[in-house]
Order: C-alpha cells, then structure tokens, then sequence
C-alpha cells in the first residue's frame, strides 16, 4: 500500500498568503449635518453606511482615533448667531455603536475638531462673532479624549475659527477664521497658527483669503491645504494651499465648487478629499488640483456633507527598514515609505527584515540578497525557478500537473486524505 501525500496545494497556497485585494479597506467618514448623521464609505465612493444617525445636534468636523477604534466629532446649532441646539462633543465606535458624550456647555459652538493620541487630547475650534453678535467664545479650546481638563489656548485674534489642524512633532496648532466681527466688520479673515498652549500666536495669512473654512496640513512637503467659501463678493469658492509659514500660496480648484466645507488628504495616493454642502457631494482630485472625480454623488451624501475623515490604515509603511500598519498620511508625515493602497503589511515571513508588502517579490526566501532579488531558497521556488539552476515548472504548470494527479486519484490533501491502492 501506497500513501502519497502532496503538499503542493498547501505550499502553493502559503506562497501566494493574503493578496491586496483581501486587504482591510481604507474609508471616508463624514457628517452629514442637514441629516444629522455620520456616514462612511470605500475610498471609491462605494459600500456607503449610515452609522449614527439622528444626532441631537448638527454634527459638523470629525476626526478619528484610529488606534482606539474611535471617532470623534462636534455637533452645533442651526445657523452662526443665537442659542445652540445640543452644543457638544461626542465619540462612538467607528461602526457607530457606543455613542457618547463627552463634553458639552450651553455656550459653546464647536465647528471642527482634531486628536492628538499620543497626547490623549482632542482640540477643536468653537465661537462665531459677526460685528457684534456672537455665538459662544470665539477661541481654540482642548481636553483630555474623555472631556477631562479643559483648557481655552487662544482666541484674542479670532472671530469665527473654524477648521483646525496639528503638527505635533512641532508642537502647533493651525487653524482658519472667517474674521468679520468688530462694530464695522473689520477683523479681516485669516489663517493662524500657535503653539500646542495657545502661546506664540501667528498671523500666516490675513488678505485676499475670503471665509477659510477646513484646514489639512501635509508636513512632509511643508504644506497647509485649504478651502473657501467664498460666500460674499465676485470672489469664487476655491481649494487653496501655501507652506506653512503662508507664503506661495497657490489656488488648486476654482471651479465646480459651491461651498467647499471639510478636506483631508490622502498623501500616499497624491489625493485631496473634500465635502461641498452645495452640490451635496464628496469629492476628490490629485493634491495638484488636478482630476477631479466625484466620488459619492449628491443622492448617497446626504443633504449636507460637512466634516470629513479618511481612514488610511492598511497602508503598509516602512519606517527606518520596518513595516508596519499605519495610516498612509501618518507614513508619509513620518518620513515612511507606503506600500500602497490597499495593502497591508503581514509581517516578515522568511526572517529577512522585510515584509512582503512592501515590496518583498520573494517572501518566503531566507537567501535572497536584497530586497526584490531572490537568493536560492526553496521555498520561493516556485516564484524564482531561476535561483535553482535547474529545470522547474511554471506555477501554471504547476497547476496544471497537480491538477491530473487530482484526477488520476492519486495525490491526498491533508484535509481530504485518500489512499491510493
């Protein structure tokens, strides 16, 4: 009696291990505030989701905490002036389950929001003042994730902040304010920036800048990236950027817009993503301002898309020779190097130092040389018939051969074991 078991299938399937397309998918979120709802969806628009839905408030700038499975996100009154309906802060899981509040006061008007995790804090915008009518304190505010040790950080230069972004690694905050309070409207719009504390306050850009609503920054280039309403005079409702320090600015869309409210990039892809609660839609285009592309079309956004969030994570990102899972903006800030979309580093299997995903074309070989360049190891024989020196077959033929074995009865899987007489 014979027994022949083959391990080809097993090894076949092992080699090829997880392609990108099982990857984890990478998703927008965003507010819908007419709706009062959050929503998510693929990076292309599709699998659209309803997570939280009939907020007390109007939910406007959103943020996600990624590494607690958490989004974060601020909810308004209806309209800039009097009183506030619910005015609060609130979190949940990133399916929308959990939801929670975690800071509210009747006086304040919170319009967007930012993290910083490694610092166990969340920063938002807060105030409008129009000549002299004001709703809340116009200021930057923060406090511990779960509300705790609240703090005002600036506000004297502010009249209508609105979004607002972090650059930890330099210890500041950036934000826009739509200006216009004063007994003559006066205070012009503007982009800021100060310290994590408030101190150091900088005026970065203070003319021909008409209602800055969101704010991105992309730190390795040294850019901030913005949007204006534009909501007065012959002036267009566009999608800017400049550097940090607000020179070279640049107009990247000016056209096709209505009013442009959140933006987030996606660095790794070279993509900008933002929500226009005109048109009803999300869109996206090259970080250049070029190809524009809807994304998720007026009757699957909701009746106002605000606030936007991307989550990036799956992309895998060396680091100083090491893979690792983050999200792709956070690889690129960080100096990383993203494997690309879609992918998801699943460790070094062969113990070379390198993960596959990044750029492994011989996973399972302990002798290859160099990254991309197979040594002799058998188990990347299949892939690398070259590194034997000898004849091999193809994987299709491969295929093929354990294929006819199959039907002629005479090879055993290991969970289908059959014997051969």
């Amino acid at each position: 009696m014979i027994r022949l078991e083959v391990a080809v299938f097993l090894a076949f399937a092992v080699a090829l291990g997880k392609t990108a397309s099982e990857a984890q998918a990478q998703n927008i979120y965003w507010t819908d505030s007419d709706g009062r709802s959050i929503r998510r969806a693929d990076l292309d628009g599709t699998n659209i989701e309803e997570l939280v839905t009939r907020t007390p408030g109007f939910p406007a700038g959103i943020a996600l905490d990624l590494s607690a499975g958490r989004m974060f996100w601020v909810e308004s009154s209806d309209g800039d002036y009097f009183g506030g309906r619910d005015p609060s802060i609130r979190r949940g899981q990133l399916d929308g389950l959990g939801v929670a509040t975690v800071f509210a006061e009747s006086w304040m008007y919170p319009r967007d929001i930012t993290l910083n995790v490694n610092e166990g804090k969340m920063y938002w915008s807060s105030g409008v003042c129009r000549g002299c009518l004001c709703n809340g304190f116009p200021s930057i505010q923060r406090a511990d994730l779960d509300g705790s040790d609240h703090e005002f950080l600036a506000g004297e230069t502010s009249c209508a902040p609105r979004g607002i972004a972090l650059d930890p690694s330099a210890g500041k905050i950036y934000w826009t304010d739509w200006g216009g309070c004063g007994m003559l409207f006066t205070i012009p719009p503007t982009l800021q920036r100060a310290n994590l504390d408030g101190s150091d306050l900088e005026i970065l850009i203070d003319t021909d800048v008409f209602d800055p609503e969101a704010i991105a920054l992309d730190l390795s280039a040294g850019k901030m990236y913005w949007t204006e309403l534009a909501t007065w005079g012959d002036v267009p409702a566009r999608i800017r950027r400049a550097n940090l320090d607000g020179s070279e600015i640049e107009d990247l869309v000016t056209y096709g817009l209505s009013k442009p409210k959140g933006i987030a990039l996606d660095l790794a892809a070279n993509k900008m993503y933002w929500t226009d609660s005109g048109t009803d839609t999300i869109r996206r285009a090259n970080l250049d301002g070029s190809g524009i592309e809807t994304v998720v079309s007026a009757t699957s956004a909701g009746a106002s898309p605000t606030g936007i969030a991307l989550d990036l994570t799956g992309a895998c990102c060396q680091v100083n020779g090491t893979c690792v899972d983050m999200d792709g903006t956070v690889c690129v800030n960080q100096g990383g190097n993203p494997g690309g979309a879609g992918t998801v580093c699943d460790g070094d299997q062969d113990g070379d130092g390198l993960d596959r995903f990044c750029g492994d074309d011989c996973p399972n070989d302990p002798h290859k040389t160099s990254l991309g360049i197979c040594g002799c190891g058998v188990d990347d024989s299949l892939f690398a018939p070259e590194c034997l020196g000898i004849p091999t077959v193809s994987v299709w033929g491969m295929i093929v051969l354990t294929l006819l074995l199959l039907t002629a009865g005479k090879v055993c899987f290991t969970k289908y074991r059959r014997e051969a007489q």
